[in-house]
């Protein structure tokens, strides 16, 4: 079926920046026949039964992989935009998504470009305290655009906070990963796989949102005890399934400078390649049995280097 299935995710203790993610979201989203749209209400507060509106009552709290992957097998073939609750959405900020079927799609928001009017300030990490009087964001949304044209981008950290996950992706990579606990890991496992799988991981440009980020966990709903324990809950999961230099260079706090060096990948940072990157990490991950060492010829190269160890990284330079 063609169409798109819309879904915000809401919890229980970021409950107030709800309402106002709803009715900017109902506001500024164009919605076709076959499009749907459903609140999840992660923690069955009830409190969203008199909207007209679809609601998922989670008896229970799901994961953030839960939810997505409880989306993917309701579709029925549609594409799927899953989104936070604490966004103020903008005028037609949905329409670059579209038609994009072999790109997993991310959102520009305030905490990569940061713009501001007469009547609002915007910085990375907002409360809805500073929103207090609902400005038109339509001004902060023409100066995105004409600042940073048309087209796409990547970064080296992209977090799933707003994302269209197309039917032709989710149908070949499959579905989340909800081994990394309630939420955190799950969002950069499933970017490589996406990529192993030969599709691009993008923010697109002219999408902008504002975002209060954080507010359903590390910056509201959580205390730092919980957050710590997530955090260690998701990075030993990560670690477990793509080793310690994976977690040190897409996890935030890992030893970064020690993988760039390690792996020499400073020429795709600079060149801001971040699929090329992943791919080269991709490929030493998996080479290391290409060319099995009884292969080789040479007589006395295969004694020398088994002596060298079995931790080894290296190539041929053929004459």
């Amino acid at each position: 079926m063609t169409g798109t299935l819309y879904a915000i995710i809401s919890t229980a203790k970021s409950d107030h920046y709800t309402g106002l993610a709803i009715d900017s979201f109902l506001k500024n989203t164009k919605l076709s026949t076959n499009d749907k749209f459903y609140l999840i209400d992660n923690d069955n507060t009830g409190k969203y039964s008199d909207r007209n509106i679809a609601v998922i009552n989670n008896i229970t709290p799901k994961s953030f992989a839960k939810n997505v992957n409880d989306l993917i097998k309701i579709a029925d073939g549609r594409d799927i935009v899953v989104l936070n609750n604490d966004f103020v959405f903008t005028h037609n900020w949905a329409d670059p998504l579209m038609y994009f079927s072999n790109s997993f799609l991310l959102t520009i928001c305030n905490q990569t470009h940061i713009y501001s009017n007469q009547n609002l300030a915007i910085t990375p990490s907002m409360s809805i305290d500073q929103y207090t009087n609902h400005w038109d964001l339509r001004d902060i949304v023409n100066q995105h655009k004409l600042s940073v044209g048309a087209g796409f981008f990547e970064k080296l950290i992209m977090p799933f906070y707003a994302f269209s996950l197309p039917y032709k992706v989710y149908s070949t990579v499959g579905l989340f990963d909800e081994s990394f606990g309630a939420a955190g890991g799950e969002d950069v496992d499933y970017r490589l796989r996406a990529i192993e799988h030969g599709f691009s991981v993008k923010y697109v440009k002219q999408s902008y949102l504002l975002h209060f980020q954080g507010k359903s966990t590390w910056d509201g709903a959580e205390n730092t005890d919980e957050t710590q324990t997530r955090d260690a809950t998701y990075k030993d999961a990560f670690t477990d399934k793509w080793s310690l230099d994976f977690t040190d260079l897409f996890l935030v706090g890992g030893q970064f400078d020690r993988v760039v060096e390690k792996y020499q990948l400073t020429p795709f940072i600079q060149q801001e390649d971040f699929a090329e990157l992943i791919k080269r990490m991709l490929s030493i991950r998996q080479g290391d049995s290409i060319v099995p060492f009884d292969q080789v010829s040479a007589d006395g190269l295969l004694q020398y280097v088994r002596q060298l160890g079995t931790d080894l990284v290296g190539c041929e330079l053929g004459v």
